[in-house]
């Protein structure tokens, strides 16, 4: 097989995007995170990839608990928003229209409009550069009913979660819009 050589660095394939939520059902909080995905299967574990000078870093720090949610494209907006402005500034989920749910296992509220959420509490956490890897162990996984099978399983081809790389928003392989672009996605 032909090779070409390529610029730009190693293209990588989407990860979930994904909205991160910290803090309480009271005063939550939301942010991106640059990386995430599974560290372990068993015991399940995951990661979340933080700066520290984020304003939500040291509340994950802090509490040692986080969820993951997993949005669908018409959500796109709020996770484009989330990823571009800072909570220090104003309340992301009373501008993107988000609702705090009570978690069943963490303090870190549910984002009620996400068709996944990921219970997580932290077991390790590394320095890795810029970012701080959040290493958690899964304590519960909610998902949308529409995409769960009769065996209790999530259907990801049954969704329209969101994905991301190269900062690029993607759907199932179809390019969606570039990190940056809420002032069209969110009115």
């Amino acid at each position: 097989m032909e090779k070409i050589l390529v610029k730009g660095g190693f293209p990588l394939a989407p990860l979930p995007a994904a909205l991160v939520s910290c803090g309480t059902v009271e005063r939550p909080l939301a942010l991106t995170v640059a990386w995430t995905g599974i560290v372990n299967s068993d015991p399940f574990r995951m990661y979340i990839s933080v700066q520290p000078v984020r304003n939500s870093h040291p509340v994950i720090a802090g509490s040692g608990e986080f969820v993951i949610n997993l949005l669908e494209t018409p959500m796109l907006g709020a996770l484009d928003y989330c990823g571009t402005h800072s909570g220090r500034d104003v309340d992301k989920f009373a501008v993107c229209g988000l609702t705090a749910l009570p978690a069943r296992e963490v303090r870190a509220p549910l984002v009620a409009e996400a068709s996944v959420s990921i219970e997580c509490r932290t077991c390790e956490t590394l320095h890795l550069g810029s970012h701080d890897m959040f290493i958690a162990d899964v304590l519960a996984v909610h998902a949308a009913p529409a995409l769960v099978n009769e065996d209790g399983r999530i259907c990801f081809d049954r969704s329209g979660l969101v994905g991301y790389a190269n900062s690029q928003y993607f759907e199932q392989g179809k390019l969606l819009g570039n990190f940056g672009c809420s002032r069209t996605l969110l009115k």
